[in-house]
This record gives C-alpha cells, structure tokens and sequence, in this order.
C-alpha cells in the first residue's frame, strides 16, 4: 500500500490508502471525499473487502486548537456502536453458562424494580425500560453539576421507578437504558469492571490495539492520537461538551451503551474476529445476526436487514458528544465500511451511500 498526499493545497489534511480497488472506484471516493471535506466533514473513512484493505482516508485533524492530521490509529469516540461490543459480551458469557438468554434481571441484579425483563428482552430492545437520558434531563431528578454513572442511574430507577413503556417482549423501542443495565450484569457476573473485561476477552483476541473504554470527563486520561468531539455553534467549531446548553457531560460515566472509544483499523480487527469466530461460536454468532417477530430489524447488538441493494447487512451507527460513526457489514460479499467522524457532520450517511455506490459498480465491472 502506498500512502499519498490527496490534496496539494492542503497535503497534511488529507491522506490515503488504495490497495486493488477499481481506478474508477478510487476517482469516486478521492472526489466524494474531497467534496465533503470542504462541507465540513472531519474523520476517518475505511473500506474492506473479505478481510483485505481496499481503501482507507484520513480528512481533518484531532482536534481543531493544537490538532495534528488524523491517520488510521486516531481515536474516535464510537457512541452506540459500542452496543455490539456489550451484545457479544453477554454472548460469551452465555457460552460460559454463567447467565441465560431467558435470566430474569432481578435474579442477576439486586433490587432491580421490574420483574419478566430477560437477557433477551435487553439485548433486542424489548424490555420497555424508561429512557435514563429523557430521566436526567430532568433537574430535579439529577443535578448536571455531577457526572452520573451506571451506578446512579441505577440507584434513580430504584429510588422513582418510572413506569415501563409496555410490556416486555411485547415490542421494540430502541433503549440505552437496557444496554446499560447488561453492562451491568456482565460486571457483576465477571467480577471485572467492564473495561477490564471487553481487553481480556474481546479487545485483545481481536488484536484491537488501541480501543478502550473511555470516559474523558468521568476518568480523565491523556492519550496520543485521540480526538474531541465538536459541533458547529453560531459559525464556529466548539467542543460540544464545554458548551452548557449542548453539553451531555453530565452523562459520561455512563457505559454498555457507548464509552468505547476505537480507531479504523482495530474495527477491521472486530469485524475479523467476528467473522472468524474468533470470540463466540458459529451458533451463538447467527443469534447475534438474527432478529425474531417482535425486533424484525434488529439483533443483538446490531441492525440486521437488506437495504435494497445490499442483501444480507449488519449495521449500526452512532452518535455522541459531537461524534457521528457508522459501520456497515454486508456478509455475503464481506464488503466492511467504517466511518467515523468527530464533528457532528450530518451528511455523514450521504458518505456511505456514495461509497456503496461506487464499490457495487466497481464490482459491476469486475464482473463483466
């Protein structure tokens, strides 16, 4: 692979790497990126095909004050694409026979107020738990001066159990709560925090080098190559958890639901390992990837379907604190697509769109 300048107006800000991809392809994604960039669009951008590296893109900097250029080992903030890595946790210890997809939650946590919700139930989003964030948007149930965590959440659902938004099993409604209260169990089951468990047994099998779970203002740390998450406010710029009125801080000791932080080429690990079943067995893999009667588009941890063009598809975004991420895996071809952007840039899924497009007609080509 050869890495390159993609602009000589603005060589620092601009890299790439192509390995065999169709020249027509690779004009594509340089005049598809070069265009969003001058939009505003600020990441990473990846694609592979059956485990080797097609393209990858680096656009922008870490950070706009003292930033240096972005390259394949930066470090975003994922948001709810973290929830896959949560799923395939609780899937491992299911192999383990240490919980059950059919465990009630009030077996495995103490004084959980809400009886019949199951591992199941939390995984497809089906368990009717009250939204933790609508909860603490409320002042006078949270004080945002604080930084709440798993652990306050909990202790607010005990104390004023909200009501559940239906019956479990009943229908799906996308939750942040559930997978907050999984991150739990597999804390309390493991007897690791969840940091130390996803680098045990999923970060390092993986051979994801970088990733981690990170919570910058809850447990501050300094890394290389790391970024911040940024919102354009009034024409500028700004570090959207330092503005008061566009701040979720008061969030970020929360985890299962996001706090993992990763990098392009480390989802290229993940998506490996999963393939390969390096972490889970085939059978536990295909109930990650198949959704029932009640959540028809979702699994466990991910969003399962066909877009039309894309038969067979696991997908997921995010987004979080200015970070916009996305991942799109197709499984009969093993086209893998990564982007992740930390400046709140909401054409970020017009990007994937326009790269499918041009790896269906390279593809197109390929086969003519």
């Amino acid at each position: 692979m050869i890495r390159l300048a993609l602009l000589i107006i603005c060589p620092i800000l601009f890299s790439r790497v192509i390995a065999q991809i169709d020249q027509s392809a690779k004009h594509q994604f340089d005049s598809l990126f070069k265009t969003h960039f001058e939009k505003g669009f600020n990441g990473n951008v990846f694609y592979a095909k059956r485990g080797n590296i097609m393209y990858s893109g680096n656009f922008g900097l870490t950070k706009y004050v003292d930033g240096i250029p972005l390259n394949d080992s930066t470090l975003f903030e994922l948001g709810s694409n973290a929830k896959q890595f949560t799923a395939l946790a609780i899937m491992q210890l299911i192999e383990k026979d240490s919980i059950a997809l059919s465990s009630d939650i009030q077996t495995l946590l103490i004084d959980f107020p809400y009886p019949g919700i199951t591992i199941e139930h939390l995984l497809q989003h089906q368990s009717g738990l009250p939204d933790y964030m609508k909860l603490f948007k409320n002042r006078k149930v949270w004080d945002r001066k604080k930084i709440a965590d798993n652990n306050d959440v909990y202790r607010i659902l005990k104390e004023r159990k909200p009501e559940l938004l239906f019956q479990p099993g009943s229908k799906f409604t996308y939750s942040n709560t559930g997978y907050l209260i999984l991150c739990m169990i597999i804390e309390k089951v493991s007897g690791l925090t969840f940091d130390a468990y996803l680098h045990q047994f999923v970060f390092g099998p993986s051979e994801m080098k970088r990733s981690a779970v990170i919570r910058r203002r809850y447990q501050p740390v300094v890394l290389p190559n790391n970024t911040e998450g940024y919102q354009k406010i009034l024409g500028k710029y700004r570090i959207r958890n330092t503005i008061s009125r566009f701040s979720c801080a008061y969030l970020d000791g929360v985890q299962g639901d996001g706090s993992i932080s990763t990098t392009i080429l480390d989802m290229k690990s993940w998506i490996d390992a999963l393939q390969n079943n390096v972490l889970i067995s085939e059978k536990s893999k295909e109930l990650m990837f198949t959704p029932d009667s009640v959540s028809l588009g979702y699994g466990f941890g991910f969003f399962i379907g066909t877009d039309g063009i894309w038969k067979d598809i696991i997908y997921h975004g995010g987004n979080w604190a200015g970070y916009y991420t996305w991942m799109y895996y197709e499984r009969e071809t093993e086209d893998f697509v990564v982007i992740l952007c930390n400046n709140a840039y909401n054409k970020t899924p017009d990007i994937f769109i326009a790269m499918r497009e041009a790896i269906l007609k390279a593809q197109e080509t390929d086969l003519e």
